[in-house]
């Protein structure tokens, strides 16, 4: 181990995703990952707001709310970290509207 750490927010509320992201995780041995998973965007918010992470894995698809609704609420916060947007969503025009500048601005 060279020291390489990543402390890791996980939005996602299917118990086998996350547990199919952290042995994936853990076979990466030149890294050591703390992967803190949270199931609601009410926890997430939370979480970002309280806590300091190097990365946030977001889930398009969260329960009754998608990413259009999550994303403008968590990255309000001062300590937000870069987030990756998982989806196998079909929203396309949905999802192009989140990469254009200024898109989560509301």
């Amino acid at each position: 181990m060279n020291g390489r750490h990543l402390n890791i927010l996980f939005v996602e509320d299917s118990e086998p995703d996350y547990i199919t992201t952290r042995d994936l995780l853990a076979e990466i041995k030149e890294w050591q990952f703390n992967l803190e998973r949270v199931s609601t965007y009410e926890a997430a918010v939370d979480k970002l707001s309280r806590n300091s992470y190097d990365i946030c894995l977001l889930n398009y698809q969260l329960s009754r709310r998608n990413g259009m609704d999550v994303l403008p609420g968590v990255v309000e916060h001062d300590k937000t970290p870069p987030l990756i947007l998982l989806t196998t969503a079909e929203d396309r025009p949905g999802l192009l509207r989140l990469l254009k500048p200024g898109s989560l601005i509301t």
